[in-house]
């Protein structure tokens, strides 16, 4: 019952109205498993009652058939002296099996052709049930999206933006901006490991070259650290500049995304893909009563709606 899902009250009436409907189609596929389930439990009924009545006859003793023999096999062995009443009992079994395994058949081609809607089905409730219960949910402005093309070019178009926030969220970062973070990494890790000669200057004792009481970023570094940054102390400039080539030769500045840039590249990008698939919903919505929607579909573009993010696990 629709009434029972968690935070239903919150959606608009566009997304109400697709969820009673997606539920519906789900609805009305259980219920003709459920038929189909009856009948094949009605007919092996039927086939145990039969069998039950041939194997009363079939006396181990009288007609030398081993206890514990399987139905089939006393019925091969009995041959020619099973008696005419018990062979068309038998073949009302044979006939009420392959009546069973045509049921199982069927059963099973339902549960596969439904199993788009049944996924559908989890994916709405899912989502509307993780919703917090005083968020707003408004229904999606349509004729923003403008005219809808056919159903094949709007799935092109799915497909297109699909690909475009994959681009978006794999982009590289720029030259320019890696170089400046690794130059502020070097530089830092030599100023851990610059040497302390204060001390030599003012009294005279030892230069400390790995002292393991430096600390960086609030943690210390321990004296093979140490060791480390005071090697990049006395090449930091020579290691900065073969980073650097190394990151300008590697770099795809063509297609970097700086961090500044990355958030509103990634908003712009998933609005896309939402509008995208709303097109694609109403194209399919057009063309049958009863759609069957693609189960990468966001729940948002299924329902018409506007809200949070799905949470992905």
């Amino acid at each position: 019952m629709i009434d029972d899902i968690q935070n239903i009250k919150i959606l608009p009436r566009v997304s109400l109205k697709r969820l009673e409907d997606v539920l519906e189609q789900a609805a009305a596929a259980r219920d003709m498993s459920s038929r189909i389930y009856h009948k094949i439990k009605g007919k092996r009924q039927q086939s145990g009652q039969i069998a039950s009545l041939i194997e009363t006859y079939l006396d181990p003793v009288k007609h030398g058939c081993t206890p514990g023999t399987p139905l089939k096999t006393k019925i091969k062995e009995l041959g020619k002296n099973i008696q005419p009443a018990q062979l068309r009992q038998w073949e009302q079994i044979l006939d009420l099996d392959k009546e069973i395994e045509e049921l199982v058949k069927k059963q099973e081609k339902i549960a596969a052709d439904n199993e788009p809607i049944f996924s559908t089905v989890s994916k709405l409730v899912g989502w509307v049930e993780g919703l917090n219960s005083r968020c707003e949910i408004v229904g999606l402005d349509i004729a923003r999206l403008g005219k809808v093309p056919d159903l094949q070019k709007a799935q092109g178009q799915v497909d297109n933006c699909r690909d475009r926030l994959a681009a978006v969220e794999d982009a590289p970062f720029p030259a320019t901006e890696v170089v400046e973070k690794m130059e502020h990494k070097i530089s830092s890790l030599a100023s851990a490991g610059r040497p302390k000669i204060a001390a030599a200057i003012s009294n005279g004792s030892h230069i400390e070259l790995f002292s393991p009481s430096v600390s960086r970023s609030s943690l210390a570094i321990s004296q093979e650290e140490h060791a480390g940054a005071f090697v990049v102390w006395v090449h930091e400039q020579a290691i900065i500049e073969r980073l650097k080539t190394e990151i300008l030769e590697s770099a795809d500045d063509a297609n970097a995304i700086g961090s500044a840039e990355r958030p509103q590249a990634l908003r712009k990008a998933k609005q896309d893909l939402l509008d995208a698939e709303a097109i694609e919903v109403l194209a399919l919505t057009e063309t049958t009563d009863q759609p069957t929607f693609r189960p990468e579909l966001d729940p948002r573009s299924i329902l018409l709606c506007v809200g949070p993010e799905p949470v992905t696990i």
